[in-house]
């Protein structure tokens, strides 16, 4: 099917399509659909056969048959390695991935009238997201694959137009590193709860690779590395909150972050004039102070709290920010937020 789109877009058969536009598509669906049926038959036929199915019997039935994963496939037929190992197979799974690829660049280079393959192989993202797919299930595997895919990503953007591999490869890396907090071995019980500190842990290696980018003149990792810090501290705000109530942890941790993100989101509003995220900054601090000992967060009872007197000390240090802070962004602001203050401080009382 990837090649019907990459012969599809040929001059001849671009002109053919034109001219009869309305049967060259759905001739063209047809055909990539019985294609998929003809191989996926194919592929049946070569792998499951009889003798297959008769090799050894499932651990926990005895009526089923499954085929016994004895085959030592090449890395590139690992997903069909529960299949019969005759030399006809196996012969099969390694030549397709690289003679595909082979066929694919051709098709490319027919198409660009034999200028040098430029164009996106998608194959190869294919091959990386499989390779994803297949690690998912194995912790430890999990956070190899996305970071080695992420390099890989990276290591080709520059090659590539735009932002968007940039954006891709950053993204993997980081799941990689989010990854983390999946172990078994990482500390998220009520005694210690670190996924609030991974999240700020992954925010400053965004930051570390904004000035090694920045170093290297990769002017677009670095615009991307900035634009990403953002979502993750919003991303670890929410996670603190939540691993905080189901695992009612030390509620000072979930504060800390709030705070962190607050701090953070103030200095990029008043760097970047924008008053939306001194919004978030206002509002992350004001949500931190129930964390912070305004109330019994690790029971989640809130009589007898002292939130008047938190919003109340937390107003009058944002009326004195905002009035050392150079800028017009935290004056035009600081009603707005006060008056936001003072409600939820009136709210705490009840």
């Amino acid at each position: 099917m990837n090649l019907l789109a990459v012969v599809g877009d040929m001059p001849i058969v671009r002109g053919i399509s034109y001219t009869s536009h309305a049967v060259f598509v759905p001739v063209t669906i047809t055909a990539a659909v019985l294609l998929l049926l003809g191989v996926s038959n194919r592929f049946l036929r070569l792998v499951l056969t009889r003798n297959c199915w008769s090799r050894s019997s499932s651990p926990g039935s005895s009526g089923s048959r499954w085929p016994r994963p004895s085959c030592r496939s090449p890395p590139g037929g690992i997903f069909i390695s529960r299949s019969c190992c005759d030399r006809r197979t196996t012969r099969w799974r390694r030549f397709w991935p690289g003679h595909a690829a082979a066929l694919e660049r051709r098709a490319g280079e027919l198409r660009n009238n034999g200028a040098a393959y430029g164009g996106e192989s998608f194959l190869g993202y294919a091959a990386l997201a499989l390779g994803i797919l297949m690690a998912a299930g194995n912790e430890w595997l999990r956070i190899v694959a996305l970071l080695l895919v992420g390099v890989i990503w990276l290591v080709q953007a520059p090659r590539r137009p735009g932002v968007v591999h940039y954006w891709i490869g950053v993204t993997l890396c980081l799941l990689g590193g989010a990854a983390v907090g999946m172990l078994g071995v990482f500390p998220k019980t009520r005694e210690l709860n670190l996924l609030p500190e991974l999240g700020i842990a992954l925010a400053l290696v965004a930051g570390a690779m904004r000035a090694l980018a920045g170093r290297k003149g990769e002017e677009r990792l670095r615009q991307v590395a900035l634009e990403i810090q953002p979502p993750i501290l919003l991303l670890s705000a929410i996670v603190a909150v939540l691993s905080q109530y189901s695992l009612r942890s030390e509620p000072w941790q979930t504060g800390f972050v709030l705070l962190v993100t607050a701090a953070f989101f103030a200095v990029r509003a008043t760097r970047e004039s924008r008053s939306d995220w001194l919004n978030i900054a206002a509002a992350s601090a004001g949500l931190a102070l129930p964390y912070l000992g305004c109330a019994d967060m690790m029971f989640y009872r809130f009589h007898d709290n002292t939130l008047a007197l938190g919003f109340g000390l937390l107003a009058a240090f944002w009326l004195i920010a905002a009035r050392l802070m150079p800028g017009a962004i935290w004056r035009r602001s600081g009603a707005f937020v006060v008056t936001c203050f003072g409600g939820a401080a009136s709210s705490g009382f009840a």
